[in-house]
């Protein structure tokens, strides 16, 4: 992918002219946004049930806050889920200290060779930018796939969708072009009448070039000069010429379709309304955030934590933030949360960065709500007798 592919549209299409068509950019953009936005947290099984946030992992400030020395968590993220759709994976070297940190140094995809032992097992060659070859094993690297046929080979979304995404960019030059003209028709022709020559082939060679400079690009509307007898004509519009927004709109449609973003997002707002946007939104985080993190949380657990670690810890992407743009559906949220008794109130204001506060860690729930096993049952009598009070110290019970 590195060098690209002709397409039947003429143009070469690779990872890196991909990202001039807009929907591809925009599409790249939300997903690798949206994703990197969201927390990352290592949490650690408790007995019984539940979890817990393992901050005293190495892991949970590495995936939680710094990957690297020169990135932060969302620079990190964002760039794997752009090398993912536009090269198929990200690839990142796991390097580890003495005191047993670790580092995710990633991988241009470009330079790297995925092939697969007769163990089973993964090996990559890896070209770093001076040029030296360096051999990785499975446990050396953090290997994320978006889409694999074989296996172990990724296909990305521009290798598979190539012709698509050619006849895109076909149109946005062609668009360039016609607009740079004033939107009209490149071609004209010019009649001599009376039977008028050049004298020979340099001399029209020189009237086409000085027409060419002075009538086109910044010149373009200025006064033409022409021979004695000379009549330019200029081609009319076409009926393709007419549908040109009309197939740019298709496409970007395409497009979006290809990443499962809606069109929306993309501001693409022909068939947007007020009342399937809300829908539209639950299906970005449903049907095409969902699958990422779903990719995402396994290949962490099985690249970065050790067999034994993975018994006890595990990641794990918070979707709650993606509601931090709409505060009533939060707010909604949390009230349930508090009502249903499987949240308090501190661990509500935890969510918004907010500090505890005295007497909000009681799970609450409605004074009306009883267990299921005691619908239709009379409720228990309370005790409401005296107890005997106690004979006071001392005293005689004799006769």
């Amino acid at each position: 992918m590195g060098g690209g592919v002709d397409t039947a549209s003429g143009q070469v299409v690779n990872s890196t002219s991909a990202m001039s068509a807009s929907a591809v950019y925009s599409c790249v953009r939300v997903l690798s946004e949206a994703i990197a936005s969201l927390p990352l947290v290592l949490y650690r099984r408790l007995d019984g049930g539940g979890k817990e946030k393992a901050t005293e992992h190495p892991l949970y400030r590495t995936l939680n806050q710094t990957p690297n020395s020169w990135q932060t968590r969302f620079e990190w993220i964002e760039q794997q889920i752009i090398h993912q759709c536009l090269r198929g994976a990200s690839y990142n070297r796991i390097m580890v200290d003495g005191r047993g940190n670790r580092t995710l140094v990633p991988m241009n995809p470009d330079h790297v060779n995925v092939s697969q032992l007769k163990n089973g097992q993964i090996v990559y060659e890896y070209f770093s930018p001076n040029g030296q070859k360096i051999v990785l094993l499975q446990d050396e690297v953090l290997r994320i796939p978006f889409m694999v046929l074989d296996g172990v080979k990724p296909l990305s979304v521009i290798g598979a969708q190539r012709e698509a995404i050619g006849a895109s960019l076909a149109a946005g030059e062609y668009g360039a072009q016609f607009f740079a003209n004033d939107a009209r028709p490149s071609g004209g022709y010019v009649t001599w009448e009376g039977g008028g020559r050049f004298k020979d082939t340099e001399e029209e060679k020189k009237f086409r070039e000085n027409w060419q400079n002075y009538m086109t690009g910044p010149n373009r509307h200025k006064t033409a000069f022409l021979k004695s007898g000379m009549t330019f004509h200029e081609l009319g519009m076409t009926n393709e010429d007419a549908q040109f927004l009309e197939t740019r709109k298709y496409q970007r449609s395409e497009i979006a379709g290809m990443f499962r973003v809606p069109p929306h997002m993309i501001g693409d707002l022909e068939r947007a309304t007020f009342s399937n946007i809300d829908a539209q939104n639950i299906s970005l985080v449903v049907h095409t955030i969902g699958p990422w993190l779903a990719r995402w949380e396994p290949a962490l657990n099985r690249d970065l934590l050790t067999e034994a670690e993975q018994d006890t810890y595990f990641f794990e992407f918070m979707t709650e933030g993606l509601l931090r743009g709409d505060p009533m559906a939060r707010a909604k949220y949390y009230q349930t949360a508090i009502m249903t008794g499987w949240l308090n109130r501190n661990e509500v204001r935890a969510k918004d960065n907010l500090p505890a506060e005295d007497g909000l860690s009681d799970f609450i729930v409605p004074s009306n709500m009883q267990a299921a096993e005691m619908l239709g049952k009379e409720p228990p009598t309370p005790n409401t007798e005296t107890p005997p009070a106690a004979p006071a110290e001392g005293a005689n019970n004799e006769g």
